[in-house]
């Protein structure tokens, strides 16, 4: 079981990569960087989802 913890501070170093990476602009960078905080934010709400039901 990981702790919701986890996945904000996930998304708080995810942002924090993505700005460095927009600041040389370097599309790989900024594009792996997106991806990963795509797949945190749907891990948040899947389990918010689970909670409801």
């Amino acid at each position: 079981m990981i702790p919701m913890a986890f996945w904000y501070f996930s998304i708080g170093g995810g942002l924090i990569l993505l700005s460095y990476a927009i600041y040389p602009r370097d599309p790989v960078f900024i594009l792996g960087q997106s991806i990963g905080l795509v797949i945190y934010l749907r891990n948040i709400s899947l389990i918010r989802g689970g909670k409801r039901s």
